[in-house]
């Protein structure tokens, strides 16, 4: 199979999908890839009772669109009824909105940590208690920050993220593709497709056109050899096809 323009979409799950097919809609030849999948806590029980116990609290910091998601599936809406939620930007704004959380804050383009504490509602937290919510693994830049601040600060691990196989065949599409671009989710995302491919696909990956969601993933795929990266406003689906083109 030869792929003349060939994008891949390494955004996890139905979202990643929904982006793959969009842009198929849209004329362009796009797989799904996502070499990661996100699952709840490995103990949910656990985590609900740790979460309950906390709240409520000054302020929630959501720190994606699966940690909405486990969150509320954890311990229902109505915990956050009363509750600041910050989340990195409009695309899980709108997945908080719906989910019916009434107090929702974001930065209004770019969806990261950096951008997140630049808000109002984490600048003069001290003496405040933060929850922030997030996978195994992440970042502690909010956390480092908002205790520099004077903030208590607690961090639940309400998702993780689980390697997956990447589709049959791919390295070979990848290889024969004539032009090729690579949606990056995030770092993990990067790292793991590195972690799968095969030498020849990565080479022919690093030396094409890659879409990152923020100068930190953008800074790492330098550093990983890639070498036409550019950087959209956010992780959301407008921001990185706004990118792309």
């Amino acid at each position: 199979m030869v792929d003349r323009k060939l994008v891949l979409v390494t955004r996890t799950g139905v979202a990643g999908e929904k982006l793959a097919e969009r842009l198929r809609q849209a004329g362009q030849d796009s797989v799904h890839c996502a070499p990661v999948r996100l699952a709840g806590p490995a103990d949910r029980t656990a985590v609900a009772a740790r979460l309950a116990r906390m709240l409520p609290v000054d302020r929630v910091v959501m720190t994606s669109g699966e940690a909405i998601r486990q969150a509320v599936q954890l311990v229902g809406r109505d915990a956050f009824s009363s509750i600041p939620i910050i989340v990195p930007g409009p695309g899980s704004a709108r997945e908080a909105r719906d989910l019916d959380l009434p107090i929702v804050v974001s930065p209004s383009q770019a969806g990261n940590s950096e951008a997140m504490l630049e808000l109002p509602e984490l600048t003069n937290i001290d003496g405040c208690t933060v929850v922030i919510l997030a996978a195994a693994g992440g970042r502690t830049l909010l956390q480092d920050e908002l205790q520099r601040r004077g903030a208590r600060v607690e961090r639940v691990h309400v998702y993780r993220r689980l390697h997956q196989a990447l589709p049959q065949g791919l390295g070979q599409r990848i290889v024969h593709a004539d032009q090729l671009t690579t949606l990056i989710s995030s770092g993990g995302a990067l790292q793991a497709m590195k972690s799968q491919l095969g030498s020849e696909a990565w080479a022919k990956l690093t030396a094409s056109r890659m879409v990152v969601p923020s100068p930190r993933v953008a800074e790492m795929a330098s550093e990983m050899g890639c070498r036409n990266v550019l950087e959209a406003d956010g992780a959301d689906d407008e921001s990185m096809l706004k990118a792309l083109g």
